[in-house]
C-alpha cells in the first residue's frame, strides 16, 4: 500500500464529498422505532467513511454531511434536515459522528484487523454514548434508562456495522489503490 500523506488534494475533495453524499443516502434506509431513534445504515456509512479516508478526511466528510443537514437539506433519517435535528432527540449521535469517525480513521492505520475494529468500536461508544447523553438530557430520562431505550436496542446491529466496515474498506481501499487513485 501507499504511504499515506494527508496532503489536500482534489481527489482527496472529492472523495470527503462523495462520501457525505454516501452516508446521506445509507442515512434514509431507516425503520422507525417508538422511541424516536430510527433504525439506519448511517453507522456503517461513519465507520466505513473513517475506514476509508482516515481521520482528517472522515471528519471534514461527516462534518460537511452535518452542515448540508443543518442547513436544511434532507440527508439526515427519514429525508429530515433542519438545525432542530442536530439539537433534537438524535442529536447527540450525530454530534457523537464527530468522535466516531476520527476514531475509526486512526484504527484504519493499524495493520492488525483487531486493532483497527477495536479503534472502531471505541469510537462506536463515544458515538453511542453522545446519543444516550442528550436523549436523556432532552426526555429528562436516567442516563440508565436512556440507555435502555436508545442504546441497547441497536448495539449489535451497530456492532456488527462496525466490523463489516472494516474489512469492506479493506476491499475497497486495495481497488482505489490498484486503480491509481491516490486517497
Amino acid at each position: 500500500m501507499k504511504k499515506y500523506t494527508g496532503k489536500q488534494t482534489s481527489t482527496s475533495l472529492v472523495f470527503v464529498a462523495l462520501t457525505a453524499a454516501i452516508t446521506s443516502i445509507l442515512s434514509q434506509i431507516a425503520l422507525p422505532s417508538p422511541t424516536g431513534i430510527p433504525m439506519t445504515l448511517q453507522t456503517f456509512a461513519f465507520a466505513l467513511i473513517g475506514y476509508i479516508l482516515f481521520s482528517k478526511h472522515a471528519f471534514y466528510s461527516i462534518l460537511l454531511y452535518l452542515l448540508l443537514g443543518a442547513v436544511g437539506l434532507p440527508v439526515f433519517a427519514n429525508f429530515r434536515g433542519g438545525l432542530m435535528h442536530l439539537f433534537g432527540l438524535t442529536g447527540g449521535f450525530l454530534w457523537g459522528s464527530l468522535l466516531f469517525v476520527p476514531l475509526a480513521g486512526f484504527g484504519a492505520k493499524c495493520r492488525r484487523s483487531w486493532q483497527s475494529v477495536f479503534f472502531g468500536l471505541l469510537g462506536l461508544s463515544l458515538f453511542h454514548g453522545a446519543g444516550i447523553l442528550q436523549y436523556a438530557w432532552l426526555t429528562q430520562n436516567t442516563l440508565r434508562t436512556s440507555f435502555f431505550l436508545v442504546s441497547m436496542p441497536y448495539l449489535a446491529k451497530d456492532v456488527l456495522c462496525v466490523v463489516c466496515a472494516h474489512f469492506v474498506s479493506r476491499f475497497i481501499r486495495r481497488q482505489v489503490l490498484k486503480s491509481g487513485i491516490i486517497l
